[in-house]
């Protein structure tokens, strides 16, 4: 039973001292830059990086797609009907 107890509280322990918020996470980045000397200074582009996706795109191929599902889906009732 102990053994049990312990390993319980082992795992626990661990997967509570994974968890860690954003500000550790942003301390932790800015102490390696403050370690690494030839990190300084460097331009990262973080912000200036061009999305990959376009949202504008995707939400009307979407809407076109569920016009296009409306109309397969009434085409079937009509059907049905006759």
């Amino acid at each position: 039973m102990t053994k049990h107890l312990t390993l319980l509280i082992f795992i626990f322990s661990s997967f509570w001292s994974c968890a860690s918020t954003s500000d550790d996470a942003l301390r932790q980045q800015e102490n390696f830059i403050k370690n690494h000397p030839t990190w300084e200074g460097h331009p990262l582009n973080f912000e200036k990086r061009k999305p990959e996706l376009n949202a504008l795109e995707i939400i009307e191929k979407i809407n076109n797609e569920k016009k296009m599902d409306a109309k397969i889906d009434s085409i079937i009732l009509n059907q049905s009907k006759q």
